[in-house]
């Protein structure tokens, strides 16, 4: 299973765990294979300010780093493009599909809670 970086408000650590997927529900717990909220896990989303997967995709390029209220060191997530949209307003990050296109796809397993956010900045192109 995939392993997770929670980045909590208002302090400077952060918690691997380890969970299929999340969802953002009205009860928002981690989910199991088939879909459904799982029993033995919960995340309460009023005090996390980002979740970032720890494992590094191959077919991103770029990097962002995202400066977060109370934290030293930036949170870097690994994306193509950000955006804010929606309403309320949220971050979506996304990668490129092809080098020699314009498309994206948005990224599913990044949570940056916008009210936390200081600044972003592109990180070094490779």
């Amino acid at each position: 299973m995939p392993k997770f970086i929670i980045y909590p408000k208002g302090d400077d650590t952060e918690h691997t765990v380890v969970f299929e997927r999340y969802a953002l529900k009205d009860i928002p717990r981690p989910n199991d294979d088939a879909d459904q909220f799982a029993a033995d896990g919960y995340l309460h989303f009023a005090n996390i300010a980002a979740i970032i997967p720890k494992r590094r995709d191959p077919k991103i390029r770029d990097t962002f780093y995202v400066y977060l209220k109370n934290r030293k060191d930036p949170v870097e997530v690994l994306a193509d493009k950000v955006e804010v949209k929606g309403e309320p307003p949220s971050l979506t990050f996304y990668y490129l599909l092809r080098p020699s296109t314009d498309r994206y796809e948005e990224l599913k397993n990044v949570y940056v809670a916008l009210s936390e956010v200081v600044a972003i900045t592109p990180g070094d192109k490779t």
